[in-house]
């Protein structure tokens, strides 16, 4: 009885692990799954489908370069500052 437990504890390990071996192999394949499908399109698609993934790039580098300007013209000096409700800071 004891070696069939033993057995049955090794099987759901194995496949466990190979479960979560064959996750990871899907999730670093992905690009490689994104060239396949492009090669396989025609030049017209092809063409349609990079634009639309530089069109994509391009605004995340312009949202992250707007996110990294600091806002330096709206310093002020320490007796303005106010809280919300519109009081004075202490």
């Amino acid at each position: 009885m004891l070696v069939v437990i033993v057995l049955l504890v090794v099987v759901v390990v194995a496949v466990v692990v190979l479960i979560v071996m064959r996750r990871n192999r899907s999730t670093t394949s992905s690009v490689d799954s994104f060239r396949r499908h492009i090669d396989a399109l025609g030049p017209e698609a092809r063409r349609t489908t990079v634009d639309q993934v530089q069109n994509a790039a391009a605004r995340n580098d312009n949202i992250d370069e707007s996110a990294d300007a600091s806002p330096t013209d709206e310093s002020s000096s320490g007796d303005e500052d106010t809280d919300e409700g519109g009081a004075r800071g202490t």
